[in-house]
């Protein structure tokens, strides 16, 4: 007879064997599947009630996550399946009621290559020490991308680097390669990131991967590793290059706000901001990705009060280094025929930008300067 817990896990592999991104539980309800940014159901399969999902989700917590969960705290967590790969868990309540939301993560990290994303980010991933920001929203792919550039240093490198990753859960699982690699987990392995990351500088981390900022202090931890000489790769929610700069400026205190910013543009190596399209046949994903590197005049608009949409100016003039727009990004989809006008023209900031680019004309860019 299949118990709740195995009957969760059957979900999961599933899902996994299928390259579905999302599982959704609730009780009363078969699992809701997000596939290519579309939610599906399957009709043979049966609902978990309330008593089934709470059993199925106890048999997984740890001692101390058992009287949160009774508590009624929302926790996230990993679950690994041996042949599937791992999941990230988020258990919370609705209506009283507990439900799941699960990540699926895959069992072998994908290269830039296999996820299309640019290959200036494995040069960004190889810097020898500085500020890399990878941005993007919920589902955006950003820590696939995280993981995609822990992997280019652990197979592409020539040199062999100590990386830290510091996650809350753990996702991705690394096999030491050309790198020797680190994952602590917040709350388990280590009891806060700021901890997390003193002790990584103390060990002589020569890369100390942070899975996202939340908040003014967290990006002060990673502009601080920085300073001291560290590579550090660190995601940040906002889905493009602009909504970045616009939110570490706004997460920084009025009086502490023009020395951080001259702090800021001195580590900074690079920006990419990056969100899922889905696909002109409807049957996957593509990244469109902005990227920025800093040069002179990127240093200027960091350390000086400039308005952040400024950076668009240099990333459509800095392709001869790897940057672009996100229009760019998309005429690059649409001439490959992997998305449809329509979802280009949806997502472009400048539609007439977008238009130009599409066209191969260029002309219009003005490479002489931002002010």
């Amino acid at each position: 007879m299949r118990t709740e817990s195995t009957r969760f896990d059957d979900v999961l592999r599933f899902a996994a064997s299928r390259g579905i991104c999302d599982v959704h539980f609730k009780p009363g309800c078969r699992p809701l599947y997000r596939r290519a940014g579309a939610l599906i159901m399957r009709r043979e399969e049966e609902a978990l009630t309330d008593d089934q999902l709470i059993a199925a989700i106890s048999s997984r917590l740890l001692p101390g996550q058992v009287a949160r969960f009774e508590a009624g705290e929302a926790l996230t967590f990993s679950h690994g399946l041996a042949g599937s790969g791992s999941f990230r868990l988020s258990v919370f309540r609705q209506r009283g009621r507990v439900a799941v939301s699960a990540r699926v993560i895959p069992s072998r990290v994908a290269t830039l290559r296999e996820l299309k994303l640019p290959a200036v980010l494995g040069t960004l991933a190889t810097a020898p020490s500085g500020l890399v920001l990878v941005c993007g929203g919920s589902g955006s792919g950003r820590s696939t991308t995280i993981a995609a550039m822990v992997e280019f240093i652990n197979t592409s490198g020539t040199l062999t680097r100590h990386v830290v990753l510091l996650e809350e859960p753990i996702e991705a699982v690394f096999d030491d390669k050309l790198a020797w690699i680190d994952q602590r987990e917040i709350g388990i392995d280590t009891p806060t990131l700021a901890e997390s990351v003193r002790l990584a500088m103390r060990q002589h981390a020569d890369v100390i991967v942070l899975a996202a900022l939340s908040t003014f202090c967290d990006i002060e931890l990673a502009v601080s590793a920085a300073e001291a000489g560290h590579l550090v790769i660190a995601g940040l929610h906002p889905s493009d290059v602009p909504g970045a700069l616009r939110l570490l400026a706004d997460r920084v205190p009025g009086d502490h706000r023009a020395s951080f910013r001259q702090r800021l543009a001195s580590v900074l190596i690079g920006i990419s901001a990056q969100r899922l399209l889905q696909t002109a046949d409807g049957k996957g994903l593509v990244p469109v990705v902005e990227v920025l590197r800093n040069n002179e005049q990127v240093w200027s608009l960091l350390a000086g009060d400039h308005d952040p949409m400024a950076s668009v100016d240099v990333m459509d003039a800095g392709i001869a280094v790897g940057m672009q727009s996100l229009e760019r990004s998309l005429s690059e989809r649409l001439g490959a025929s992997e998305i449809t006008h329509d979802m280009a023209l949806s997502h472009a900031r400048r539609p007439q930008m977008l238009e130009q680019f599409r066209r191969g004309n260029t002309a219009a860019l003005d490479s002489g300067g931002l002010f």
